[in-house]
């Protein structure tokens, strides 16, 4: 067997044999994610196969606002997620539970977000995470490091047809730096914003986009704490 697929299935079984019912609910939790990828790993889906008989199917959540308040009731949820954030045999992929911890998260989670936003060797993915995770959690602490990576992070294409969507990486993480920006009640954040509205090298769509966050600075997605 793969030694991490190996492991994934030990961190598994530890779980339910050491009585970790906070563990083992947080982890529930997180299967129920209302979305048909639940962020379980690519890596993990051998091991789940596995152990079908220990993690029997689950009925997801219908909506994320109910799925996200049932995750703040949770007793040390955050403290929890940020445990498996560091836990390299999660059967969850690192992004996802890095974007649960923007919902459920406090300024405790702000350093290791901080840490993987700026962190080169994560996949854009994550980082993208973390900076909504960061905008969710919305203290002004964050602002200054969104603002300053935003600045070295460039639209990557000149756009001349109005379809034009630039996919590359560089492109995807400045968008979400931006959209967490604002979710970030904080003056400095518009001026930002509605700089890179102008920028012609933005694309017409993530243009439209911003132009919405400026308007409805919290989206629904945030949910009332």
């Amino acid at each position: 067997m793969n030694p991490r697929i190996a492991l994934m299935l030990l961190f598994a079984v530890g779980l339910g044999a050491s009585g970790c019912s906070r563990e083992k609910e947080v982890v529930f939790w997180l299967r129920k994610a209302p979305q048909q990828f639940t962020g379980i790993s690519a890596d993990a889906a051998e091991a789940l196969t596995e152990r079908e008989q220990g993690w029997a199917p689950v009925q997801r959540y219908e909506s994320w606002e109910e799925w996200v308040r049932d995750g703040r009731r949770i007793t040390g949820c955050e403290a929890v997620l940020l445990r498996l954030c560091k836990e390299p045999a999660s059967p969850f992929s690192r992004w996802f539970i890095v974007q649960a911890l923007g919902f459920v998260g406090s300024q405790k989670s702000v350093p290791l977000l901080l840490t993987i936003l700026s962190d080169e060797n994560e996949t854009t993915q994550t980082r993208s995470s973390a900076a909504g995770a960061l905008g969710r959690i919305g203290v002004s602490e964050v602002v200054q490091p969104l603002v300053e990576l935003n600045r070295r992070l460039k639209w990557s294409g000149n756009p001349s047809e109005e379809e034009y969507l630039d996919e590359s990486d560089e492109t995807q993480l400045k968008f979400s730096v931006l959209l967490g920006l604002g979710m970030i009640d904080d003056p400095r954040v518009r001026p930002v914003l509605e700089a890179e509205i102008q920028d012609a090298r933005a694309d017409p769509w993530r243009k439209k986009c911003l132009l919405e966050v400026l308007a409805n600075p919290r989206p629904e997605a945030d949910f009332s704490r």
